[in-house]
């Protein structure tokens, strides 16, 4: 029998990766996490906008209030838009790969430190800038529950859970997340002003 010699692997590098697989798994197993754990991540949420127990006793109570007074939806609020977050994470790696390749190819960097600072930063630039935007929008989607959630708050408490005084009664998922933009935009351009 004929023995072959492996070659040792040290690095991945992009070119030796079946994108046609790559990116398609990527994103079913980072939506498969997102839908396990989110609920946990708007219970988090829920609590830390709290001031002291005002509206939870602890994580427990806060599953059991939010699942009986909104139900499943309730432990899922922002869930879609905050799953337009997994394209960030494509992005990241197409970024971070393709610039170590423009260094190294097109510029003759050899240095892997280097390479991978570079594009590093230039990958977190890239993913942040989609990541950020739809994370606030999707933390004040979870919060706008607890005001049906928690009766008898006092008007500070009810602001909290609400903080851009948005009405969400009959309207669409859109109508709010649209809503909050609009919001949120017009706050940070009344800021910028002042």
């Amino acid at each position: 029998m004929e023995e072959v010699e492996m070659k040792q692997i040290t690095d991945i590098e992009w070119s030796m990766m079946d994108k046609k697989k790559f990116f398609p798994l990527s994103m079913i197993s980072t939506f498969s996490i997102r839908c396990f754990l989110y609920p946990f991540t708007v219970i988090k949420t829920r609590i830390q906008i709290q001031k002291q127990k005002t509206v939870y006793n602890g994580t427990y109570d806060a599953f059991r209030k939010t699942f009986r007074t909104e139900g499943l939806s309730g432990l899922y609020k922002g869930f879609w838009v905050n799953t337009i977050q997994i394209a960030s994470g494509l992005f990241y790696v197409t970024t971070y790969e393709s610039v170590r390749h423009v260094l190294a190819v097109d510029m003759g960097v050899k240095n892997g430190a280097v390479k991978s600072l570079v594009g590093g930063g230039m990958a977190s630039v890239v993913g942040q800038t989609i990541i950020v935007p739809f994370d606030i929008i999707s933390q004040h989607m979870m919060i706008l529950g607890q005001l049906r959630s928690a009766r008898g708050m006092t008007h500070q408490v009810a602001h909290l859970v609400n903080p851009l005084n948005i009405n969400c009664q009959s309207k669409t998922k859109f109508d709010i997340f649209l809503s909050i933009s609009r919001e949120i935009y017009r706050l940070a351009d009344r800021k910028s002003v002042v």
